[in-house]
């Protein structure tokens, strides 16, 4: 927790009466991803797997044209995190593209 600071001294929220104070939430910044897995499933879904911190929060991004500027990707949603570090993406509407392009972000 951040809390007003007097005098160079950070208080407490307990000891702060009607100050302002603001919680500081953060994810681990992201490394390199490793990918560990890419295929398409028997329903056509296309799933990849990669590595990376625990915690780290992503978001996928796809496209059918490689040179599009990133504003124009579309967002396809977050990544899940299967176990500490192991994150997961499945793709069921890739069944219906002969060509996909991914990008994986992080925040």
């Amino acid at each position: 927790m951040i809390c007003d600071q007097t005098n160079g001294q950070t208080r407490e929220l307990s000891e702060l009466s009607q100050r302002s104070c603001w919680l500081v939430v953060s994810t681990p910044p992201a490394a390199a991803i490793t990918l560990t897995g890419a295929r398409k499933l028997s329903d056509g879904s296309f799933q990849f797997s990669f590595s990376n911190n625990p915690g780290a929060a992503f978001t996928v991004l796809a496209a059918t044209n490689l040179p599009l500027a990133l504003t124009n990707w579309t967002s396809l949603g977050g990544v899940t995190e299967v176990s500490p570090g192991q994150f997961q993406f499945t793709d069921p509407p890739a069944a219906n593209s002969p060509l996909r392009l991914y990008r994986v972000r992080s925040p």
